[in-house]
């Protein structure tokens, strides 16, 4: 009892610890000598990304760096420090090589953000940011989830305390296969978001993060979005059979991005979207037709700084999927 008592306590102090973190990554307390907040300067023609809903936010951490959105459209990610941000950048140029002929990755390049090269600033010189189309730029009021797939989060190269940490962050990941990072949905009735954070979501446990975290994030007016998770059941399959067909890499801490249009009058405009109050909404049919519906639903892979060699299938990640799937069935039964 006295050891159960102590492995309670030590648990406790270190989720109390990761709260700690997490809340201080949300505050910018970098202040110079005369008071004034000293941020990196934000290069011309880019504002900091309105949507996010997780990673590095600009202002925000050790290096205050985060996404920016360019005047062009496009997200511009930070390179992170190495090995991390390198791993990430060689891979994102390694599978949009124009002269690669490895169809595992040509295959794999539908599932993710387009890459468009490197960027740099003459107001930054010295960050180098990757430049990728925004997923969420074509939606009026995107809907939007990051969802971090896998039971474990930690990849081969991890030391003992970092594998700590990622345990417990959030341990009914381990059940359940994956973690909700952000959210935010646009609710109609009000013209407002509302969003959630990893703080909110690691409250969760096994038995709830589908019911008020996967059904917080697909309700509109009070009504759940069956239509939207029927189309992202259909784009993770396409995602489950890309990961069934390769054994060549391993991803940890990878996320799936969903994102889904909250203008429901854009929505009811749309001839193929009959069914949103359908009562064959529960009926889950994934056809090779075009559906007006696919541009209003988006779902990518991304976040690639811990993606490793292999030569087998990669069963982190696709229990992680599998969790997710049948969450999202159970939620179409509701």
């Amino acid at each position: 009892m006295i050891k159960q008592l102590k492995s309670r306590d030590r648990v406790k102090k270190h989720l109390q610890t990761i709260h700690k973190q997490d809340m201080e990554e949300n505050l910018i307390t970098e202040v110079g000598d005369n008071g004034v907040l000293h941020l990196p300067a934000l290069p011309c023609g880019t504002k900091p990304l309105s949507h996010q809903v997780a990673g590095h936010r600009y202002g925000v951490g050790k290096t205050k760096l985060g996404f920016l959105q360019n005047e062009d459209g496009t997200i511009l990610k930070p390179v992170q420090s190495p090995p991390r941000g390198q791993r990430e950048l060689d891979f994102y140029k390694r599978v949009f090589n124009p002269e690669n002929i490895n169809p595992i990755l040509i295959k794999l390049r539908n599932l993710m953000p387009k890459y468009l090269g490197t960027w740099t600033s003459p107001e930054t010189p010295g960050v180098v940011y990757m430049r990728l189309v925004d997923v969420a730029h074509k939606f009026r009021k995107p809907c939007i989830a990051d969802l971090k797939v896998g039971p474990v989060s930690y990849d081969p190269e991890a030391t003992p305390e970092k594998i700590e940490r990622e345990k417990l962050k959030f341990p009914p990941a381990l059940e359940c296969g994956y973690q909700m990072i952000g959210s935010r949905t646009y609710e109609p009735e009000t013209g407002e978001f509302h969003s959630a954070n990893k703080v909110y979501f690691r409250t969760l446990n096994k038995d709830t993060i589908a019911s008020e975290g996967l059904a917080r994030y697909f309700t509109q007016g009070g009504k759940l979005r069956k239509d939207v998770i029927r189309h992202v059941l259909c784009k993770l399959q396409e995602i489950e059979h890309w990961f069934n067909i390769q054994t060549e890499l391993m991803f940890f801490a990878m996320s799936i991005l969903i994102v889904f249009e909250g203008d429901i009058q854009l929505e009811e405009k749309s001839e193929n979207n009959q069914s949103y109050n359908s009562a064959d909404s529960n009926h889950v049919g994934c056809v090779n037709g075009y559906s007006s519906i696919d541009d209003e639903v988006e779902v990518k892979l991304i976040d690639f700084a811990h993606v490793f060699k292999t030569d087998k299938k990669d069963m982190n990640f696709l229990a992680g999927l599998y969790g997710i799937q049948m969450h999202l069935k159970m939620l179409l039964k509701m």
